[in-house]
């Protein structure tokens, strides 16, 4: 017992909540392990500069806090005279936490300065985690052990959800579980987001392949003008509209790109996708595309990113590179399927390339789109139409 405290019995609100925050923990710590494939950290993995930055939680360190809060009373824990930094709650004994008058105060979701917040950080003292400089760093003997503290902020800062529960689910990540952390939350990005050396070097001999594509179909003038693109929306023109606004729009975007890995995306299937501020995120198969023009290419999917940032929308296996144009052409509407399409199937090369260039053009870039492809053909029927 430390001086100036003593146990004591709580209130009948005091101990719902007590129990309601308890149990509202054990809910986080459950999911954490749930979604640990995307919030905890990999035993034996090397996450170099990033440990020192961020709070790694391994499976381990979360079950065993389980077993914690499963096991522990909580008591009211009555202070008897003024104390500085005395802080919310403390762990008395390995079966007992005592909570402070402050306690009650704290907010009952998880968030910074949460009842689950300081739950967790007592059980990581019951565990042996101390939160105090002097005796951490006694015990820890130079070896990367994290603090109470740490291990607390890691799920009320690092996991937590960054959106509002609304309509039976957050609006971050669609989670419909209130108590819960959160897939898209800055723990998962900072764990799985670091490119290597090589990524860096693929990503951004990418970026050049897509950007020399998108210059050579500007010189090649395989686009539309835009005032008279507005026109041919009644004109049965098969190959999707790729204007001269448009062209020069995702050159611009993609001159500003940025990325950032995603080694274990929610959504497996994919190969890359776009956030806010010009950042791509790129993901493991991404790596196996082929960083030459066509389907399923490299440059292909940034042409798609730039579009989605551009506001094109993204309609997964609804769009067509037959010489079918899809429904939205129908409507006069462009996704960004169609766009990315435009440059894989309607303006490559119908030849492959072979002994310095292309048979169907005679274009000798390996990197380039065909000024006798489909889109090439379209277009010139299009001139011909008189406006």
């Amino acid at each position: 017992m430390s001086d100036g405290f003593e146990l004591g019995p709580m209130t009948e609100d005091e101990d719902r909540m007590a129990v309601e925050a308890q149990i509202r923990t054990l809910c986080i710590l459950h999911d954490a392990l749930i979604k640990k494939r995307w919030l905890l950290a990999e035993p034996g993995r090397d996450y170099g500069t990033q440990a020192e930055k961020v709070p790694l939680i391994p499976p381990q360190l979360v079950e065993d806090l389980i077993q914690i809060l499963q096991q522990v009373q909580l008591l009211k824990y009555n202070r008897t005279q003024n104390e500085a930094g005395v802080d919310t709650m403390y762990p008395v004994s390995s079966s007992v936490i005592g909570l402070c008058l402050e306690f009650w105060q704290k907010h009952e979701n998880l968030s910074s300065n949460s009842r689950p917040g300081a739950l967790i950080m007592a059980a990581a003292c019951l565990l042996g985690y101390h939160d105090y400089d002097k005796i951490w760093m006694e015990e820890s003997q130079g070896r990367s052990v994290p603090r109470a503290t740490r291990i607390s902020e890691a799920f009320e800062v690092w996991m937590r959800h960054k959106g509002d529960y609304i309509d039976g689910s957050y609006t971050c990540c669609g989670e419909a579980l209130v108590h819960s952390v959160c897939e898209d939350s800055y723990m998962r990005f900072s764990l799985h987001s670091t490119l290597t050396e090589e990524q860096k070097e693929l990503a951004e001999a990418s970026i050049r392949a897509t950007l020399r594509i998108l210059n050579d179909a500007w010189d090649k003038e395989l686009f539309i003008d835009y005032k008279r693109s507005i026109h041919l929306r009644r004109v049965n023109l098969i190959c999707p509209q790729i204007t001269d606004t448009l062209l020069a729009d995702l050159r611009k975007t993609l001159q500003n790109v940025t990325f950032k890995c995603d080694s274990k995306p929610r959504n497996e299937a994919l190969f890359a996708y776009p956030a806010a501020q010009n950042l791509i995120y790129l993901c493991p198969f991404f790596w196996m595309q082929n960083n030459r023009l066509g389907h399923g290419s490299r440059i292909g999917t940034l042409i798609l990113c730039a579009s989605q940032m551009l506001g094109y929308r993204h309609v997964l296996y609804c769009t067509s590179n037959s010489e079918e144009p899809t429904a939205y052409q129908e409507q006069g509407l462009l996704t960004a399927d169609d766009i990315c399409a435009a440059f894989e199937s309607w303006m490559n090369h119908r030849e492959p390339y072979r002994e310095g260039s292309y048979s169907c053009c005679g274009e000798n870039s390996e990197i380039s789109v065909c000024r006798e492809s489909i889109m090439a053909l379209e277009l010139r029927q299009y001139l011909e139409i008189p406006e």
